[in-house]
């Protein structure tokens, strides 16, 4: 008996732009009247500005996750056509296009409206009213890879981290006083890969008598310079470099801290 192969149905490439076309003309025409006025005080974003979501291939972490990211790229492409960071989206259109059920669409919208990427408006049956704000204003775009700084690739986080495990043994029985922060703190290491996702190297400092309180230092923050240029041939030895120097100014002995 032959095996049935099931294949997952690819959408209509045509269809799916003829409902992008008709959620933009809906939107241009529309949304002005269902957009509170109070809303206008976020004033005027560059519509330019969303290219670099759709240019940007990684990163999910800053958007909150991958469908978050996928959503965020459909948005963009609205807001671009119908030149305008209020728009509204067509629930069908959106379902269809990501291939979500309602509840996950909803899910998504909430975590990007919690990060501060929108304000999201239920005025009108089978449309969201939206209005996007401006994404470099969150806190962690410096970081994110989409400022405009190279970046850095998955074989540069590895040998940091190779270190970083390293040095973390030798360093086991020391703890560590930050500038500016009361108590003393343990030093844990991070996944390479969440490095990555933040575009930069960052250490986690756990309070020792709080292990719920932590503090992320990036390295900027740590070494006071920025990561050397990727095209310096000495850049991983630079930073490797720069971070022993700066954790054997913040470590103390944990006898010292005993007494």
């Amino acid at each position: 008996m032959q095996e049935r192969v099931f294949k997952r149905k690819v959408l209509d490439a045509n269809i799916l732009k003829e409902m992008h076309a008709n959620n933009v003309c809906y939107s241009k025409h529309s949304k002005d009247r269902f957009i509170p006025f109070k809303f206008d005080k976020f004033g005027y974003v560059e519509c330019k500005l969303f290219k670099k979501i759709l240019n940007f291939p990684s990163n999910t972490t800053f958007f909150g996750g991958t469908g978050c990211k996928k959503l965020m790229e459909l948005l963009s492409e609205i807001v671009i056509d119908s030149r305008s960071s209020k728009i509204a989206l067509n629930r069908h259109y959106a379902l269809t296009r990501l291939q979500w059920c309602d509840r996950t669409l909803r899910h998504n919208l909430q975590i990007l409206e919690r990060i501060g990427f929108l304000t999201a408006f239920k005025n009108k049956k089978g449309y969201i009213f939206l209005s996007m704000h401006n994404f470099t204003k969150i806190e962690n775009y410096e970081h994110s890879g989409l400022n405009g700084e190279s970046n850095l690739p998955n074989s540069f986080f590895l040998g940091i981290c190779g270190y970083l495990k390293k040095l973390f043994k030798k360093l086991k029985d020391r703890a560590f006083k930050l500038a500016n922060k009361h108590g003393v703190f343990f030093l844990k290491i991070p996944k390479h890969f969440q490095m990555q996702n933040f575009n930069n190297i960052f250490l986690e400092f756990v309070s020792v008598n709080n292990p719920c309180l932590s503090y992320r230092l990036t390295y900027d923050q740590l070494v006071g310079k920025k990561i050397p240029n990727i095209k310096c041939s000495y850049q991983q030895a630079i930073v490797k470099k720069n971070i022993h120097r700066a954790l054997d100014e913040l470590s103390i002995d944990k006898e010292i801290l005993a007494s």
